[in-house]
C-alpha cells in the first residue's frame, strides 16, 4: 500500500510538471525581450529563474533547480550586449531536463497501481 502523503505529493509533482512547458515558454520570451533590450525584461527574467530554482527544489527536482540557479547566476554577470548564446544554451538544458523528468514521471505512473 502506498502512503497517502506520498500519493498527494506525487500528484502535486505531476501538476507542477504540467505547468513547466508554459513556464519555459515564458522564459524563452523573456530571454528574447532581454536580448532586444526591453526595459524590465532582465528583472523579470531574474524573478522567473529564481522562482523556478526554488520551486524545482521544493517539488523534488534538484537537477532542474540547479540549472535554473546556474542561469540566474549567469544572468547576474552579463548584459544582452555580451551575447545570449550561453543563456539560451542553459535554457535549452532546462527544456531537456523537463523532458527527462516528465518521461520518467510517465514511466513511474505506469508502474503505480492504486490500492
Amino acid at each position: 500500500m502506498t502512503d497517502p502523503v506520498d500519493l498527494a505529493f506525487r500528484e502535486l509533482q505531476l501538476e507542477y510538471l504540467d505547468s513547466l512547458p508554459a513556464r519555459l515558454g515564458e522564459l524563452r520570451s523573456e530571454v528574447a525581450a532581454w536580448r532586444a533590450g526591453n526595459p524590465g525584461a532582465g528583472d523579470s527574467l531574474k524573478v522567473r529563474l529564481h522562482r523556478l530554482a526554488g520551486s524545482g527544489g521544493s517539488y523534488g527536482f534538484a537537477h532542474l533547480s540547479a540549472i535554473a540557479r546556474e542561469a540566474e547566476r549567469w544572468l547576474a554577470g552579463h548584459t544582452p550586449e555580451g551575447g545570449t548564446v550561453e543563456l539560451e544554451a542553459i535554457i535549452e538544458r532546462l527544456v531537456k531536463a523537463v523532458e527527462v523528468i516528465s518521461k520518467a514521471a510517465g514511466q513511474q505512473d505506469e508502474n503505480v497501481t492504486p490500492s
